[in-house]
Parts: C-alpha cells; sequence; structure tokens
C-alpha cells in the first residue's frame, strides 16, 4: 500500500515485536527443516523438509514486507527476490543493498538475521542465533507442534507418527476418518503435489484439497469410466496402472502419481476417453463439487489452476507452431 503514497512510514518501534518473532520464526522453521532432511527416512520425512524450507522463506518474506511498511518497498522487493535466490553474488550483494535501506534500530535487529539468510541458512549459523536451538536440533517435530500456525504442527505430527491428530481448518476431526486411516492426510498431499495438475500448489493449499480427497480401490480390468461419460471427478493413481483409451486405441498406461480425468473438474464436458485398471489400482479421487468448494474458500488454489492451464495452452501453441 505504500507504493500508492496512501499510508506514510509506520514507526520501527510498532514493528519490532513482529519482526523479532518472525524471524525466530524463520530460524525455526529452517533448523528444523535441515535437523529433519538430515535424518530423513523416506520421501514423506524429505517431503516435510522440504515443506519447511517453503516456510523458512516465506517468514524472510513476510520480515521484509513488514520493514517495507517503514523503508522503500519497492527496494525491499528487490531484495527479497535476490535474497532468496540460489545465487550466493546475488545474495551477498542484496545484503549489501539491505544495509544501505534500513538503518537505526531495525538493522541492529534484522541484520543478523538477513546475515544468516544470505550465507544460505547453514545449521550452524541458524543455531547460533536460535534461542531454542537445542531444542530443535534434539526434538525437531515436538518444536513445531507448539507453531502457531496448523501447517507446521501438521507435518510435525505427522513426523511423530500422529496421523490421527493432523486435521485442516475448517474441518471436524472425525471426516474422512476412514481414508485417513488407510493414507494419512500428509501423505495424500504429497500423492496430489507430485501430479502434474497441483505441482505448484503450496503443501498447506493441498491440504484442504486432500481433507477432501477420497480413496478407491479398482479390480483389474475394472473400467473407471467410459468415453462419453459425463465429466465429474479427477483422479490420480497412488498403486497400481490406468490404461487410457478411445475406441480400440491405447493412448497412454498411467502409473503412480499421474493424474488424469482433471478438466472434469474445470467443466461439464463428458469424457473424451475410457479409463481401465490393467491390475489392482488404488486411486485418490476429488469430485468437481468438492474442489470448487476449495477454490470458493481458498482463491490461492484457483491461481495455481490458472497457472498450470496457461502452460499448458503456451505447450499446446508451441507444439502447433513447430508443426
Amino acid at each position: 500500500m505504500r507504493t500508492t503514497g496512501s499510508l506514510g512510514p509506520i514507526h520501527e518501534g510498532v514493528l519490532r515485536p513482529v519482526l523479532r518473532e518472525e524471524m525466530k520464526r524463520g530460524l525455526r522453521l529452517s533448523a528444523a527443516s535441515t535437523v529433519i532432511q538430515n535424518r530423513a527416512e523416506g520421501a514423506a520425512h524429505s517431503f516435510i523438509a522440504a515443506e519447511l524450507k517453503g516456510l523458512h522463506e516465506r517468514s524472510v518474506q513476510r520480515v521484509l514486507k513488514t520493514l517495507a511498511l517503514s523503508h522503500d518497498p519497492e527496494r525491499l522487493d528487490t531484495i527479497a527476490d535476490a535474497l532468496l535466490s540460489n545465487s550466493s553474488a546475488r545474495r551477498g550483494n542484496a545484503l549489501e543493498l539491505l544495509e544501505g535501506t534500513v538503518s537505526g534500530s531495525s538493522a541492529q535487529l534484522v541484520m543478523p538475521f538477513m546475515d544468516v539468510v544470505a550465507d544460505g541458512m547453514p545449521l550452524h549459523r541458524v543455531i547460533e542465533v536460535l534461542p531454542e536451538a537445542r531444542a530443535v536440533q534434539t526434538d525437531p517435530a515436538t518444536v513445531l507442534i507448539d507453531d502457531p500456525d496448523w501447517w507446521p504442527r501438521a507435518l510435525g505430527l505427522h513426523y511423530l507418527g500422529r496421523y490421527d491428530e493432523v486435521t485442516v481448518p475448517g474441518r471436524l476431526k472425525n471426516e474422512g476418518r476412514k481414508d485417513a486411516e488407510m493414507i494419512p492426510l500428509i501423505e495424500k498431499v504429497m500423492i496430489l503435489k507430485g501430479s502434474e495438475f497441483f505441482r505448484y500448489f503450496p503443501g498447506s493449499d493441498l491440504a484442504g484439497i486432500a481433507a477432501l480427497s477420497q480413496v478407491i480401490h479398482v479390480k483389474k480390468g475394472e473400467v473407471i469410466f467410459e468415453q462419453g461419460d459425463d465429466g465429474d471427478a479427477f483422479y490420480i493413481v497412488v498403486q497400481g496402472a490406468v490404461i487410457i483409451s478411445r475406441g480400440a486405441t491405447k493412448l497412454a498406461t498411467l502409473g503412480p502419481r499421474e493424474g488424469f480425468g482433471e478438466m472434469a473438474i474445470l467443466d461439464r464436458e463428458s469424457r473424451s476417453a475410457t479409463a481401465t485398471a490393467s491390475e489392482e489400482t488404488t486411486l485418490l479421487t476429488l469430485d468437481r463439487e468438492s474442489f470448487d468448494r476449495v477454490i470458493e474458500q481458498n482463491p490461492v488454489v484457483a491461481r495455481g489452476v490458472y497457472k498450470v492451464l496457461t502452460e499448458r495452452l503456451r505447450n499446446t501453441l508451441a507444439q502447433v507452431a513447430a508443426g
């Protein structure tokens, strides 16, 4: 809002408690991510570590956006992009630019944190400035379940194996319990994020979709839907394989983490092909009504869909242009 000139700078003293708490949280999330990744036993642990890393990066962005309330917002936007880049040179340059942008008590407060960010958040440096470093190193998941945000808590509970305690805000605790006993919520999120359609979505946003999805089992040779049927659901293969065919022509064989029928949750067109299980198969399915509910509650999901569809359109146009 400050870029429009509608608000004047906010006094640094007002922002200091917010900055202090956000930096502490960012350090905690980064340390937990590194510790869990170093101890990872399987894909679920690596997924949790990656999600925590993403949450740490959002904390860095929030710190800079908070600083923008009392300093040059356009310059801080530039700094944010560079500080979170993979280039150590860009991060170093951003740190120097930040030093010239932030002054006084704000600089004294944030520069030690940003120095660690610019260094790439190595664990030994994070520990130097993290008050509860010992607790995070010893038991990162227990620290996470005390986080004020539900998503780190959910990740921590899953890491501890306390799957039945993981719930999504706005959902009753017992909703989806039957499915949860077969596939925990975090694993559903991993399955969704592994598909092309949902790969751009943050895990916390996918959790709402995962909570509404259902697990179904189909036998070898069972038809999931036929060409010409009304499209009302999207599917992702969890285990097994599905053949997509049109008439007598086999179009594709899909395996784990591959999705099909996604256009059915975006429009009301009939199925353009037939889907048949080629072996005993487990599927995750989401119907159009449930997906619409998620979009109404979370516009970020709509933006993710738009991004996927835009990319598909560009790819189609490129293929047409290439002949």
